[in-house]
């Protein structure tokens, strides 16, 4: 069999593994943090497993805190009478033309909506912090930013340019564009369910 055991030991090698999330954690280097970001992939069950484990207080020294928020442009919110005129409106093409913006205002909110995530592991002094951050879109394995696809995005205490307080509070704005900010590779499920 072509590669033998040296095949099988590099295969088992790449299987994923929560360890490539818990060295974000540990690293206090920022620059063997950034290839560390290039040479892994996140799954989304083991980042699921961290953030229970974190939050019932299972992952000293670290807390968890998570903010979710859904942010619509001021110009696609419909008003109350184009509610009520699709309310009223029959089976079939829409005649009402509030009834129709209206139509088309639920049709845009899908388009340009951000659904934004962000994740933070933090010790209680805040002097070690880190956020995995990202918009619903940058899931997508085609049609985001990053050349990659589907990704997260992170910061810790190891950019000098923000301190806990400051960071967190941008993200409860809605502000995930902090300069700097790591791409790392995100998939759905991993083929291993432990935690190893």
């Amino acid at each position: 069999m072509p590669g033998g055991v040296e095949a099988l030991h590099a295969m088992t090698e790449k299987q994923p593994s929560s360890r490539d999330i818990i060295y974000f954690l540990n690293c206090r280097d920022k620059r063997a943090l950034k290839k560390h970001a290039r040479s892994v992939t996140i799954y989304q069950d083991h980042f699921a497993g961290l953030a229970l484990m974190a939050s019932i207080g299972q992952l000293p020294p670290y807390h968890y805190a998570r903010h979710h928020a859904e942010i619509i442009p001021e110009d696609i919110h419909w008003t109350p009478e184009e509610l009520e005129a699709f309310g009223k409106s029959k089976v079939g093409p829409l005649s009402d033309g509030r009834a129709i913006k209206f139509a088309s205002k639920v049709d845009q909110v899908f388009k340009v909506r951000k659904l934004l995530n962000a994740h933070l592991f933090y010790t209680p002094d805040h002097s070690l912090w880190h956020i995995f951050c990202y918009d619903s879109k940058e899931l997508r394995d085609q049609g985001n930013h990053w050349k990659e696809g589907s990704h997260l995005h992170y910061i810790s205490f190891l950019w000098p340019e923000y301190n806990l307080a400051e960071a967190w509070g941008r993200v409860q704005r809605g502000d995930l564009n902090f300069s700097g900010k790591l791409h790392v590779r995100f998939r759905k499920l991993s083929t291993d369910y432990s935690l190893r």
